[in-house]
Order: C-alpha cells, then sequence, then structure tokens
C-alpha cells in the first residue's frame, strides 16, 4: 500500500524538526559559550569546566564555575565566586521565543563561596546608581535554590574579616523582574523565602565583634541562636588602648526572634517591622574603668536615638525574659571594682517605633532582683515625635538591706550603709535637661558610715557628723513613710543610666535630711 501524501508530509516535517532539534543540540553548548563570552562586560572573568544542555529538557548545567570580578578603573580582583554546580532547569522555549520572557522552574546553585574585598573597589563621586543590571526580557524563576554557600568580607585596611557566614541555605519562590522591576530598590518580586546560615560573624569595629550559631529568616519570622558580643580585649588590655572610657562588654543571647516581620522600600526609605520579638536568658557583664579618660561627648536620650534612625521602625512589642545584668565600676587601682547585678530581669517594651502619630507612647515596664534579694520594677515612657525628649519615669524597691549595696558603695563612694529600705518609691517627669518627681520611703536605722582611705575602717567622726543630718525613720507619717522630693539637672555628658541614678540619689537625700512630709 502506497502512503498518503499526508503521512509522507508528517514524516518529512518531523524528520526536519528532528534534525533541526540534533543540529541545535550540537551547536547549543557553543552558541551559549559564544553568547557568554560576547555579553560579560570585560571587567568580569567567567571560567567553567564544564557545560552540559538538553534541549528537550529545557536544562543547562554548569560545572566548577570560577567568577571573578574586577574594578573597571584599578583592574584589581574585588570580588570572587566561586561555584560547584549551578543548574537551570524547566526553560521554556515558547515563552522565551514568543512571550520575550526567561522561564524556568528551578535554579539551583549548589555550594557557592562568594568573597568580596571592599578596599579593592572603588566608586567615583560623579557615578550615579544604575540599577543592578539593564533587561530586555522579563524573567520568571519558580523556585530559586542556593544551598551549602559561604560568604567573607574582607576589612578595608588589613586582611581580617569584616562579615562572615557558612552553610547559606536560601530558597525563593515565585521570583520575578523585568525592566522596570530590576532599577527598582529591591529588583524583584517574590511570594516568599526562607534563608539560614551557620557561624556567622561580624566586626563591630575597633573594640567588639559579635558571632552567632545560626540565623534563620522566613518571610515572617526571624530567629537568632546563641549570639555572643564581647570586646575584643581583656579588660586590662581594653584600658590600656582606649583614648576614652568605654564598656568593656561581654552579652550572651541563647536566643531570641521576631515574629511577623516585614520590610522594603517606601518612597527610598527602607523601613522594618514586627509585631512580637522575644529575648531568651540574655546575660550582660559590663564594666568600666574610670581610671580611663572621661568621654565628655554629648549622649543622646532614647527618644532622640529613636527619632534619627536612618529607616522607619516599627516593632509593636519586645519581651526580655529571665535574664541577668551585672555592671562593675573600678575608681581606685588598689581596690577591688565596685559592682551591683540584677537578677530574674524582665522587659517589656511596647511601641519601639519613630513611625507612629504624634502623641503616641513608648512604654518600658521592667522588674528584677538587685543583688539577688531586693524587688526593683521600673516603668518608663516618651513620645518618641517630642524634640524636647520628654519622658515619665516611675519605680519601687522592696526589702534592699543596705549590706547588700556596699561591694558597689565602698570602692566608688568610699562609704557603707547599714540598716534596710523597706519600701522605695518614685514617680518624675523630665526631658532632656532636667528631672522633677517625688519620693517616698519607708525604713528602718538606716545608717551612712564614712570609710578612711584604706576603705578597711570606719571614720567614726565624720560618720557621727553626717548621720546627726539623717533621720533613722522613725519621724514618718501614720503609714510609716517619710517624703523627699527629686529635682536635678541632667548632665549631658553622661548616660540615661547616670541620670537616673543621680535623680534617685537626689530623692534619697532629700527624703532622708527633710521635714520628711509630703507636699
Amino acid at each position: 500500500m502506497k502512503s498518503s501524501p499526508i503521512f509522507k508530509i508528517a514524516v518529512l516535517c518531523i524528520s526536519i524538526v528532528l534534525i533541526g532539534l540534533l543540529f541545535i543540540q550540537l551547536r547549543a553548548k557553543s552558541t551559549v559559550a559564544s553568547f557568554l563570552d560576547r555579553k560579560i562586560p570585560a571587567h568580569i572573568n567567567l571560567e567553567y569546566d564544564d557545560l552540559a544542555i538538553n534541549i528537550l529538557a529545557g536544562e543547562i548545567q554548569f560545572s566548577n564555575i570560577n567568577l571573578n570580578i574586577r574594578d573597571r578603573d584599578t583592574t584589581l580582583n574585588h570580588t570572587s565566586i566561586r561555584v560547584n554546580e549551578l543548574t537551570f532547569e524547566g526553560l521554556s522555549h515558547w515563552q522565551f521565543f514568543f512571550k520575550n520572557t526567561i522561564k524556568a522552574s528551578l535554579v539551583s546553585v549548589t555550594k557557592p563561596q562568594l568573597e568580596y574585598y571592599p578596599s579593592k573597589s572603588f566608586r567615583k563621586e560623579t557615578d550615579k546608581p544604575q540599577g543592578l543590571v539593564k533587561l530586555l526580557k522579563n524573567i520568571e524563576i519558580e523556585k530559586i535554590a542556593i544551598t551549602n554557600g559561604s560568604f567573607k568580607m574582607w576589612q578595608q585596611k588589613n586582611d581580617s574579616i569584616l562579615v562572615s557566614a557558612r552553610d547559606i541555605n536560601f530558597v525563593l519562590n515565585s521570583g520575578k523582574t523585568n525592566p522596570e522591576i530590576i532599577q527598582q530598590k529591591i529588583p524583584l518580586t517574590y511570594d516568599g523565602y526562607n534563608f539560614s546560615a551557620a557561624e556567622i560573624f561580624v566586626d563591630l569595629g575597633s573594640y567588639e565583634s559579635v558571632k552567632a550559631d545560626k540565623l534563620s529568616i522566613s518571610e515572617t519570622n526571624a530567629e537568632l541562636t546563641n549570639m555572643v558580643l564581647k570586646s575584643k580585649y581583656s579588660k586590662a588590655n581594653l584600658s590600656n588602648i582606649i583614648p576614652k572610657e568605654r564598656d568593656h562588654i561581654e552579652l550572651k543571647i541563647p536566643k531570641s526572634n521576631l515574629k511577623k516581620i516585614d520590610f522594603g522600600f517606601e518612597e527610598n526609605r527602607f523601613f522594618f517591622s514586627s509585631q512580637f520579638g522575644l529575648i531568651e536568658n540574655l546575660d550582660l557583664i559590663a564594666y568600666r574603668d574610670k581610671l580611663v579618660e572621661d568621654d565628655f561627648t554629648f549622649k543622646k536620650m532614647y527618644s532622640s536615638m529613636l527619632r534619627e534612625l536612618p529607616l522607619n521602625l516599627t516593632i509593636d512589642s519586645l519581651a526580655l525574659v529571665n535574664s541577668k545584668i551585672k555592671y562593675a565600676e573600678n575608681h581606685k587601682r588598689e581596690t577591688k571594682a565596685g559592682s551591683l547585678f540584677f537578677d530574674d530581669v524582665n522587659l517589656k517594651l511596647k511601641n519601639i517605633s519613630n513611625t507612629y502619630p504624634k502623641g503616641g507612647q513608648t512604654i518600658a515596664t521592667a522588674e528584677g532582683k538587685l543583688m539577688g534579694s531586693a524587688l526593683i520594677t521600673l516603668n518608663y515612657s516618651f513620645d518618641v515625635s517630642d524634640s524636647q525628649d520628654g519622658f515619665t519615669l516611675a519605680g519601687t524597691v522592696h526589702q534592699l538591706e543596705g549590706e547588700k549595696i556596699n561591694s558597689f558603695l565602698k570602692p566608688i563612694l568610699n562609704a557603707q550603709i547599714k540598716g534596710e529600705i523597706n519600701e522605695l518609691y518614685f514617680t518624675t517627669t523630665g526631658n532632656r535637661n532636667a528631672i522633677k518627681g517625688d519620693m517616698k520611703m519607708k525604713y528602718a536605722n538606716l545608717k551612712f558610715e564614712l570609710l578612711k582611705k584604706d576603705r578597711l575602717k570606719i571614720n567614726k567622726l565624720l560618720s557621727a557628723i553626717g548621720n546627726l543630718f539623717i533621720n533613722d525613720g522613725s519621724d514618718t507619717d501614720t503609714q510609716g513613710y517619710r517624703y523627699g522630693t527629686i529635682d536635678v539637672e541632667r548632665d549631658n555628658t553622661k548616660s540615661f543610666f547616670n541620670y537616673i541614678w543621680i535623680g534617685t540619689q537626689d530623692g534619697i537625700i532629700s527624703t532622708l535630711t527633710g521635714d520628711g512630709e509630703k507636699k
């Protein structure tokens, strides 16, 4: 039986298509290689060991890629990228030829190693941002996956690491960009992502660095595990190299997370928001050597710091739970540093933000145990939009034994205290310049003893004279309270905690030495 003309035409067409596909398959490798040679700029050097292409399946695979990027003017290599395998899967011929779109089901990057040297990259002052790259086609990738990557950024002035991380894994779903989107601050749109990295290190400057075991970020949550921020030097060595006083710090946070996060750009200004954050078991040890020259630079209030951030920040609430804080000061070489510590510290913050309307309040409530026994509470609030940095502050202290804080008072004030403060309450209002308020105390047999220079013996004469002006707690109202006032000016070269300290100190002196009556 003779074949019909239609059958012959069909066989001929199929044969032509198959021969064409075979020709394209054979030519594909050289065509792609030639395209890359022509399109990659001269300051970028790309090398790879192998290139495999499957035209029918829409797959392209590069093996053992080495990519080096040079500065255009100096020809110094500032970026080096090594990739074990780069794979494109599910490339659509129809979308490419008829829809002006590069579309793939998967782009997979296996074991990329990125190193960046900022000191070898120079940008002219006349250079203007040109966006990430100029595109002629739309790009749509259903899934981008980076597996087991690493990153290092090197210091400007030496060969030490500025930022590093390993075991980087990243997945982006439904990534899209086009000639317009790629010119924006965030050059693509997406439906969701997941990012994780291990052994994160960041050099914070001349004196501190931070490490973390793991960082995990999704489109809604972020979690950091075993973060440690600490001074690079011992206490003694830090004191020898710093020109002005600076805290020696060791901060440990086993676990912290932020829920319901969002970020992006609004009118070219970056924003970050979170509905809730939690910091667990924080452990902070801070030490200040007061023998080093004082730092007389202006210290901003917290409201001012928040107001002047270079981004829009909105964190609805943040909680610090089950934490410890220790602070020590060294005033004399021949004595041990005076120290205070707080246990069972819990802190709740609301409206940590520079975006809420005028009149809103950032609120902090804290509680903890001073020296392991005395319960302390603080309530602090301010309006971030207030240019005068106005605030309210209230606090309480219960069952403070004088002997508990003598380890702090002896080396700093050359004094010690006996007796007990059963209850202490204060309420204040203030701003960046001054603070005023009221205090009431209930205490018994409270006495101050001034020490001799060796801090081993009591200066009985000066102590007796001083206690003549101090009420022992017997002259009180019907409820057992004595009252005082707080009225101090701020030294703006000192911290906010110093501001609280001198205000509390003023109130205690007023309560102990005044008439004790409620005004």
